[in-house]
C-alpha cells in the first residue's frame, strides 16, 4: 500500500514524527517562481548574446543578461530585479566609431569585425554613467570607454596592448557612490596555461572616475590564476580575491587578498579550492565560503583569516548569499539549501526539481540577490524565485 508514492513504513513514521515530534521534519520555505526568462535570445530580433556568467549592475538593482551580436552588438539586455522585467540599453557605439574615424579606422564592411565590443562591466543611472570594454582586432587592443548616458558621449579612459603572450582581463568589483569612482580588477596572464596551473598573473585594482581618469590602487604578483568570482564588502569598501585552484591541481595552497578598495592595503589568507561562492556578514567579521569541488560550508574570521566553523554540504554549486537577516541561501546543483550563519544548522532545502525537470541541474549563472534567488542552467532560462515567507 502506498499513500501519495510514499512506502507504508515511510508514511507511519512521518506520521509519528508529525505528531510527536514535529522539530525532526523540516518543511521547506515558501517558494514562488514570479518570472522566467529565456537566456537564448537568438529566437527573437534583435538576437543576444548571453552573458554566460552574469553579474549585478547598480547595486543589485538589474542584472546584466547580454549583449546583441553581430549589428546590434551595442544593445545591451538587463534584468531589472524589482520590477522583474527586461530592460534594453542601446549605446551610440557606432557614431562614436565614425566621429573618431582617423583613431577607429575602418577595414571591414561589418563594425564588429573590427572592434567588437567584449562585455558592460558598470550602469550606474544616478551618475549617469556606463563602463563597457572593446577590441581593436587590427592593432591588438582593448579599450575601456566610458559611456555618458545623459549625452550619450564616450570617453575612452585607457588602452591596452595584447600580446601573443599574455591575456588581459577585466571585471567590474564596485561602485562607490560617495566618491563617483569606479573600482576595476584587472589580470594579467601567460597564454597557453591552463586556469588551474600555476604562474606568474599580475594583477591590479583600478580606481576609475565618472569622467574616466585611472589610477592603480594597488597591485601584486598572484602564483595562480584568480577566480573568475570576488566577494565585496559593501559597507566597508573592500574586495577579497580568492585565487582559482582544483582538488587534483598541484603548487601549493590556494590563497586570496582582502583588499581594501580606500588605499589598496591588503591582507593574505589560505583559502579553500574552488571558493565558487561567498559573502560577508552583515557586520563584516565573518567571511563565509562555498568549497564547491569539496563540498565544504566555511566561516572565516575576516581578520586572520583562521577557519572558525566548516561544514559538510553537497558538492558542484555556485553562489551564495544572505536571505534576509538570519540565513544563509546556498544554490547547488541538487537544489537550493538554508542555513544558519552562527551554526551552520541546516534549516531547509528546496530541491531542483521544484524549478527543473531534473534532480540536479548545472547552476553556473546563478545569483542570489536580496531574498531572492536567479537560477539559470547556463545559457538555458533564467527563474526568479521569491520566498514570501522568508528563508526560515
Amino acid at each position: 500500500m502506498h499513500l501519495l508514492g510514499v512506502g507504508m513504513k515511510t508514511h507511519r513514521w512521518l506520521l509519528v514524527s508529525l505528531l510527536c515530534c514535529p522539530g525532526l521534519v523540516r518543511a521547506a520555505p515558501v517558494h514562488k517562481i514570479v518570472a522566467e526568462f529565456p537566456t537564448k535570445f537568438r529566437t527573437e530580433s534583435p538576437s543576444f548574446y548571453f552573458a554566460g556568467v552574469p553579474h549585478t549592475l547598480a547595486g543589485g538593482d538589474f542584472i546584466y543578461m547580454g549583449k546583441g551580436v553581430w549589428a546590434e552588438q551595442q544593445i545591451f539586455k538587463l534584468l531589472d530585479t524589482r520590477t522583474h522585467k527586461l530592460v534594453s540599453l542601446e549605446m551610440p557605439f557606432d557614431k562614436f566609431i565614425a566621429a573618431n574615424a582617423r583613431r577607429f579606422p575602418r577595414k571591414r564592411d561589418k563594425l564588429f569585425m573590427d572592434y567588437p565590443i567584449r562585455r558592460l562591466l558598470f550602469y550606474e543611472p544616478g551618475a549617469k554613467r556606463a563602463v563597457f570594454v572593446f577590441d581593436h582586432r587590427r592593432d591588438r587592443k582593448s579599450y575601456l570607454a566610458v559611456w555618458h548616458t545623459d549625452g550619450n558621449r564616450i570617453d575612452i579612459a585607457a588602452d591596452y596592448t595584447i600580446t601573443r603572450k599574455q591575456w588581459m582581463d577585466l571585471k567590474p568589483v564596485f561602485f562607490d557612490a560617495e566618491k563617483q569612482t569606479f573600482y576595476l580588477r584587472q589580470v594579467w596572464g601567460p597564454m597557453g596555461t591552463k586556469p588551474w596551473e600555476t604562474a606568474p598573473h599580475q594583477v591590479k585594482l583600478i580606481a576609475m572616475s565618472t569622467n574616466g581618469a585611472t589610477e592603480t590602487v594597488t597591485q601584486f604578483e598572484s602564483q595562480r590564476n584568480l577566480l573568475r568570482y570576488y566577494y565585496v564588502d559593501a559597507p566597508r569598501k573592500r574586495v577579497l580575491f580568492p585565487q582559482y585552484a582544483e582538488k587534483a591541481g598541484k603548487g601549493p595552497k590556494p590563497k586570496g587578498w582582502l583588499v581594501e578598495l580606500g588605499n589598496g592595503s591588503k591582507k593574505e589568507f589560505e583559502m579553500p579550492v574552488t571558493a565558487y561562492g561567498g559573502t560577508f556578514s552583515p557586520d563584516g567579521r565573518h567571511i563565509f565560503l562555498y568549497a564547491a569541488q569539496i563540498g565544504q560550508l566555511l566561516k572565516l574570521d575576516a581578520e586572520s583569516g583562521r577557519i572558525v566553523r566548516r561544514k559538510k554540504v553537497p558538492k558542484r554549486g555556485f553562489p551564495l548569499g544572505y536571505c534576509g537577516k538570519d540565513r544563509l541561501m546556498l544554490v547547488t546543483h541538487r537544489g537550493v539549501l538554508f542555513f544558519h550563519p552562527k551554526t551552520f544548522k541546516r534549516t531547509a532545502m528546496v530541491p531542483m526539481s521544484a524549478f527543473y525537470e531534473k534532480k540536479t541541474a548545472h547552476v553556473e549563472g546563478s545569483l542570489v540577490v536580496g531574498d531572492k534567488a536567479f537560477l539559470t542552467l547556463w545559457g538555458d532560462v533564467m527563474k526568479v524565485v521569491e520566498f514570501p515567507k522568508g528563508c526560515k
